[in-house]
């Protein structure tokens, strides 16, 4: 199944879960910062391949892909 929001939606249509992370694609620069996010649970990294129907946000408990609505 496909899920598609039009905004980060608050919990995920799956489990429940309010850990929804956005997705960040391409090359990404190692910081201080974005460890402390992608440890936290608030991004995950989607890797360099990036086209316009790829997901936007995950669920950190169960992995489901989110989509953004495109219009």
């Amino acid at each position: 199944m496909r899920y598609e929001y039009e905004t980060k939606p608050k919990a995920c249509p799956v489990c429940k879960s309010l850990r929804i992370a956005e997705i960040l694609y391409g090359l990404i620069p190692d910081t201080p910062e974005l460890n402390k996010q992608i440890e936290a649970g608030e991004i995950v990294l989607g890797g360099c391949i990036v086209w316009d129907a790829c997901p936007v946000w995950m669920c950190v408990d169960c992995k489901t892909k989110i989509y953004r609505v495109l219009v």
